[in-house]
């Protein structure tokens, strides 16, 4: 069975590999990485169901 992950989760992963909070529009953080386009829409707070895997390069 694969991981669960919490938004909360994805987020830390994400702010580890030098995402940062662009904005925040409703419940969707938007995530941007200032050395390139990569952009990554987390909806917070949510539990992601287990095929939704971060993937994070």
């Amino acid at each position: 069975m694969s991981k669960r992950y919490s938004s909360s989760d994805i987020i830390k992963i994400l702010e580890k590999n030098g995402y940062v909070l662009d904005r925040v529009k409703g419940s969707h953080h938007i995530y941007i990485h200032p050395d390139s386009s990569k952009r990554a829409v987390v909806p917070h707070p949510k539990k992601t169901s287990p095929s939704v895997q971060p993937k994070v390069s």
